[in-house]
């Protein structure tokens, strides 16, 4: 189904990081303040709350183009992007042995974004830890915990206090789980049919191939919105198709992606309790 296109003079909206509307398009501060890069496509967990489960063979494993990466850091840093900057998309991006290099460069590039890492933590050890250190760090690392509270303590007791600063955790059975575009059962209850939804507007999602999937829900990548391979993304989030997509959704028009029809996503059931690392050493 078409998406009828928002008039140029028109002002598009997205919510920042404060929840407040503000004007979109005319300058690049109001830019999305989510970007995910998939630098690889594998992942070694098949969890109950993500459509990886689903799948009946693993995804094979394909990395990020280097030279591409670049095209979108290069980019990002004529902006000075200081917003979010993360390395997945249904991914462990810590599979590869390459996730440093890609760590490193956008350390270089875009110095003052935060940089996040998502993972499971099973390939979170003292030296991978002091790898990612020499490649520049990262502002913070998420760990989704799914083994018992005292097999993730036996973990990281071991490890200097120092590297575990900037990891937080977020155990699985606390997290308000999203049904990813309808295709989990178990999870929030669905929303009215016209709730808006911000995801699209602020999120800027790249699969490892380069494609720009407009809402980090679309699994399948049903709704591409650009390609870095013949764009930059500047020119993504600047098209008619990247603004008219964002538009209907902040508008509720849920019913004009399938995707989006039976989607449980709101603003608040993306909350999810974290705690640091530190403090589980304490329990």
């Amino acid at each position: 189904m078409q998406v009828s296109l928002i008039n140029n003079n028109s002002t598009y909206f997205r919510y920042d990081k404060k929840s407040k509307k503000v004007p979109f398009g005319t300058n690049y501060k109001d830019f999305p303040n989510f970007i995910s890069a998939s630098i690889n496509e594998a992942c070694n967990l098949k969890c109950s709350y993500c459509p990886n489960a689903l799948r009946q063979k693993p995804l094979k494993e394909h990395l990020f183009p280097i030279e591409l990466y670049k095209k979108l850091l290069s980019a990002l840093k004529e902006i000075s992007y200081d917003q979010i900057f993360c390395f997945h998309r249904y991914n462990e991006p810590l599979l590869t042995k390459k996730a440093e290099e890609y760590i490193g460069l956008a350390n270089q590039y875009i110095p003052e974004a935060e940089t996040r890492l998502y993972t499971n933590g099973m390939y979170l050890t003292e030296e991978r830890l002091k790898s990612i250190q020499n490649a520049g760090g990262l502002k913070t690392i998420i760990v989704t915990e799914h083994t018992p509270l005292k097999s993730f303590i036996e973990r990281i007791s071991g490890i200097e206090e120092s590297l575990l600063r900037n990891i937080y955790v977020r155990r699985a059975a606390d997290m308000n789980l999203i049904n990813r575009g309808g295709l989990l059962e178990g999870q929030a209850e669905l929303p009215t049919k016209n709730m808006p939804c911000d995801m699209p507007a602020r999120n800027l999602v790249f699969d490892s191939y380069g494609r720009t999937i407009f809402c980090p829900d679309d699994y399948y990548g049903t709704v591409i919105v650009g390609d870095l391979n013949s764009q930059t993304p500047i020119e993504i989030v600047e098209s008619e198709k990247f603004k008219a997509i964002g538009q209907a959704l902040l508008n509720g028009e849920r019913n004009l992606f399938k995707v989006c029809q039976n989607c449980n996503r709101t603003k608040s059931t993306a909350l999810s309790v974290r705690i640091p690392a530190i403090e589980f050493l304490k329990q």
